[in-house]
C-alpha cells in the first residue's frame, strides 16, 4: 500500500470556480519512506486574486503563466487518484477535490472517484484525547508548531504542505501508538469520498443531517428560521380578505410561542394575512402583540423580552395591545387544536430568499442609533443588562 499526499493552490475562486496553479505531492510507501515528491506549475488561464498573488503563492504570476494548463497534466494526476493501491491524504481534502471537480467542469474532463482522509481531523482527534492543544490549531504550520515538526520551507507551496501533511500523518501514528488504518479507526470525522462530481464527508453528512433535524423539527432555529423569513415574503391571501379589528393592522408574537411552534407560527402568519394583518418584528411599528405565558423545568415563568419591550414602548407613549394567545385564536375563528393540524404550507407560499430590509425598516435609525423602541435598547432602559445571561 501507498500513501500519497497532496495540495493545490489556486489563482482564484472567483464566482465559486477554483482556477488551480499549483499541484504538489508526495507518494511514500507504508513506513512514510518517500517515493515520489513533485510540484506541477500550471496555467490557470484566468486572473490571478491580487491578495493570492501577493500573499499566498511562491512563484511569480509569469512563472504560472508560462506553464502548461490543468489539462496536460490531468493524466498524471488521474494515475496518482486512481491507483487501487494508494490512499489518499490531505489538509482540508473537500477543499481540494472542491477545486479538481471545478477544473473538471471547467475543461469538460472526468472526474475522480475516490476516498480520502483528512488529517486536520486527524490532529484534532488527538489534540482533544491528548491534551496537545485546544483542537482550533487547525492549518498546517499550526499543527506542525503543536506537534514540534519543522515546518514547511515555504507555506503555501503546495508540495512542501503537503510533505508537511505527510509528516504530521507520520507523528499522529507515532504519538498514539497505531497504524494508518488505527489512525483512521480512531478519528471518523477524518473520512471522506468523492464520486460523480460530488464531495461527502462524515463531517458534511453530519450537518446535512442536523440541518434536515431542525427541518422537520418545531423549534424557531437553524433552517426553519431561514424558512420563516422566506414566508414572511412570499406569503399572500387565500381568498378574499376576512375582514375584522386585525384588518390593516400590525402584530408580532411573544418569542415563549414562537420558538418552540415554528409550524403554527407559519399557520397563524397565513390567518393574520387571510384578514389584512401584517406580522412585523420592529416593536416601533406595531399595533399588537400577542402574549404567550411559557415555563422552565422549575415552574418558574419564563419572561418573554418582547414583551418587556413592548412595556417599555407602552411607557413611552406607544399604543400596542396586548392579546394573549387565546384571544388571537378567537379574533382569527380557529382553535388551538385546529391550528395544530393546519397542513404545512406549499412550497409557493415561501420566497426563493429573504428580501433584506433597510434599518428603517427594521425600526432602526438610519444614522446608525437605534430608536429606544427596539428590543435590546428598552431592555436597556430597564436595567436589563442581556450580555450577562448565559
Amino acid at each position: 500500500m501507498k500513501y500519497l499526499f497532496f495540495d493545490i493552490e489556486c489563482a482564484n475562486c472567483f464566482n465559486g470556480i477554483a482556477k488551480i496553479c499549483e499541484f504538489g505531492y508526495v507518494l511514500t510507501d507504508e513506513s512514510f519512506n518517500v517515493i515520489q515528491k513533485e510540484i506541477f506549475l500550471i496555467n490557470p488561464n484566468d486572473k490571478f486574486d491580487w491578495y493570492v498573488a501577493k500573499k499566498l503563492l511562491n512563484y511569480s504570476i509569469n512563472s504560472y503563466r508560462r506553464s502548461p494548463l490543468y489539462t496536460h497534466y490531468f493524466d498524471r494526476i488521474k494515475a496518482l487518484f486512481t491507483d487501487e493501491d494508494t490512499m489518499i491524504f490531505g489538509h482540508t481534502v473537500d477543499s481540494d477535490f472542491k477545486f479538481l471537480n471545478d477544473e473538471a467542469r471547467r475543461y469538460s474532463l472526468p472526474f475522480f472517484d475516490c476516498r480520502f482522509y483528512d488529517a486536520k481531523y486527524m490532529y484534532d482527534t488527538y489534540a482533544k484525547t491528548e491534551s496537545a492543544g485546544d483542537g482550533n490549531s487547525l492549518s498546517v504550520s499550526k499543527i506542525c508548531v503543536a506537534l514540534g515538526i519543522e515546518l514547511p520551507e515555504l507555506v503555501h507551496k503546495s508540495v512542501d504542505d503537503a510533505y508537511a501533511t505527510m509528516l504530521i500523518v507520520k507523528e499522529l501514528t507515532k504519538r498514539m501508538n497505531v497504524d494508518v488504518n488505527g489512525l483512521i479507526a480512531l478519528c471518523a470525522d477524518c473520512k471522506g469520498e468523492t464520486s460523480g462530481g460530488e464531495i461527502k464527508t462524515v463531517i458534511t453528512e453530519r450537518a446535512r443531517q442536523k440541518r434536515a433535524a431542525t427541518a422537520n423539527s418545531n423549534y424557531m432555529k437553524g433552517v426553519n428560521k431561514s424558512r420563516f423569513y422566506r414566508f414572511l415574503n412570499g406569503v399572500k391571501p387565500q381568498g378574499t380578505v376576512r375582514i375584522n379589528e386585525l384588518t390593516g393592522k400590525k402584530i408580532c408574537f411573544s418569542l415563549n410561542y414562537e420558538r418552540d411552534h415554528f409550524r403554527q407560527t407559519l399557520s397563524l402568519v397565513q390567518l393574520l394575512k387571510n384578514c389584512g394583518c401584517i406580522y412585523k418584528r420592529p416593536i416601533a411599528q406595531l399595533d399588537y402583540f400577542m402574549s404567550y405565558k411559557a415555563y422552565d423545568d422549575d415552574g418558574n415563568e419564563i419572561i418573554c423580552p418582547r414583551l418587556s419591550a413592548v412595556e417599555c414602548a407602552a411607557e413611552q407613549g406607544a399604543s400596542i395591545k396586548v392579546i394573549p394567545f387565546e384571544s388571537l385564536l378567537r379574533i382569527l375563528g380557529v382553535t388551538e387544536d385546529e391550528l395544530n393540524a393546519m397542513p404545512f404550507p406549499d412550497e409557493s407560499s415561501f420566497a426563493k430568499r429573504p428580501s433584506r430590509t433597510s434599518k428603517r425598516e427594521r425600526g432602526e435609525n438610519p444614522n446608525g442609533k437605534a430608536p429606544p423602541t427596539t428590543i435590546g435598547e428598552t431592555l436597556k432602559a430597564r436595567g436589563v443588562d442581556l450580555s450577562a445571561r448565559k
